[in-house]
Order: structure tokens, then C-alpha cells, then sequence
């Protein structure tokens, strides 16, 4: 599997976008389809382990025999050796190569969300299957607007006389500016909500509220 970092803004978070992106990647060697050998040439047992690819050594102790079974550190394992190597893969069954691929990614991702792509990662070792890609979201913060959770927060200063008498306020929001009326008598910390310009749910699409602190 692979893990590929994602930078957002926070309207492309908020309303999602389409990114195209490059993923260095080790993939099967065309050459060899990932076998590691020379074409036309086939791998040879192991003569350390005798292709089981494991080695068992007997030692007396003082309590009788006692037989260690370890991996094979000739062939690793694999109880076949490569005599002669891929010469383009140099017997690896893999090359670095690079994918370009389009992510979609949904509206209302926050910092952290993972998105998986199945089969994107990298190439098993010996022709194995491909593993997942997983695109994590990062988010750029806002200069005047904080999100937590679907909910979008603004903070408001305003002048005495505007909290004592009430006033017609112009706000940010994701949707662009638009007018709040401050209703007159207004207390500091008062949260004023409009309905509907928060951030959608990634799933059902439905949007929270922006509220704003006086």
C-alpha cells in the first residue's frame, strides 16, 4: 500500500474538486512479468535449503537435542535462486516508475480523511497482486474562517454602538459575502446561526450552519 499527501484549500475541502496527481511507484517489470530472471531462462533450487526455503540446524544443549529452523539466507525464503537476471529489473521483478491518476475527491473532506484507490499502489514482490492507494487530506486553514465538524465559524467584531442599537453587517462566508442583521441589545459572545452555509455531509450532502460570534 502507499499513502500520498493531498493539499487542499479550505473551499476545495468544503465543496470538494477534481486534482490530478503522480505517484512514484515500484510496478511489475514488463520484461521479466516480475519473475526476476532473464527471459526464456528458469530459476534454479536453492542449493543452500533445497527449495524449502528454510534451514534446520541440530545443537546438543544440556537438555538433549535442540533443532533451530531459520529462513534461508541465500534465497530468502524463496527456495529458488535467479541465475540469471532480468537485465532490465536486475532480477528485482520490479521498476520505479511513476502513474498519473485523477482523484475525485468528495465535498465536505476535513484534515486527515483518507481517500482509498484500490489496486493504485505498488506491485507485490514475484507478480504479486497491486496494493491500495490511499490519499490523505490535508487542509489549508482559512484566513477569517474556522470549521468544526459540518459547522463553519466566524468571528465578528463590532462597535458598541452597533451591539446597542443593532445594525445590517456584511459577512463571509464559503457561498460569498452576505448581509446579517445584528439585532440591537446584542451581547458579546452571541452566536448569530445562518442556516445552510456550513459544509456538506460527505455522504448525504447535507450542509451545516456558519456561525457567527460576536
Amino acid at each position: 500500500d502507499l499513502r500520498y499527501s493531498l493539499q487542499l484549500d479550505f473551499h476545495e475541502a468544503v465543496f470538494g474538486v477534481e486534482r490530478e496527481i503522480e505517484v512514484p511507484r515500484q510496478d511489475t517489470c514488463t520484461t521479466c512479468s516480475g519473475s526476476g530472471s532473464e527471459p526464456g531462462k528458469s530459476q534454479t533450487r536453492c542449493t543452500e535449503c533445497g527449495g524449502a526455503g528454510q534451514v534446520r540446524r541440530v545443537s546438543q544443549s544440556f537438555f538433549g537435542q535442540v533443532v533451530n529452523v531459520t529462513t534461508c539466507p541465500r534465497c530468502r525464503g524463496e527456495g529458488e535462486m535467479v541465475e540469471y537476471p532480468c537485465p532490465t529489473c536486475h532480477g528485482a521483478g520490479r521498476t520505479q516508475t511513476s502513474k498519473r491518476l485523477r482523484v475525485k475527491v468528495p465535498a465536505g473532506v476535513d484534515e486527515g480523511d483518507q481517500i482509498r484507490l484500490t489496486g493504485e499502489g505498488e506491485a507485490g514482490v514475484k507478480g504479486g497482486g497491486y496494493g491500495d492507494l490511499y490519499v490523505a487530506v490535508a487542509v489549508r486553514p482559512h484566513p477569517e474562517l474556522r470549521r468544526n465538524g459540518r459547522d463553519i465559524y466566524y468571528d465578528l467584531g463590532v462597535g458598541f454602538g452597533q451591539a446597542a442599537l443593532g445594525d445590517s453587517i456584511e459577512v463571509p462566508t464559503v457561498d460569498g459575502s452576505i448581509k446579517l442583521e445584528l439585532p440591537a441589545g446584542t451581547q458579546c459572545g452571541t452566536k448569530l446561526r445562518i442556516q445552510g452555509h456550513g459544509v456538506p455531509h460527505v455522504h448525504t450532502g447535507r450542509r451545516g450552519d456558519q456561525i457567527v460570534v460576536v
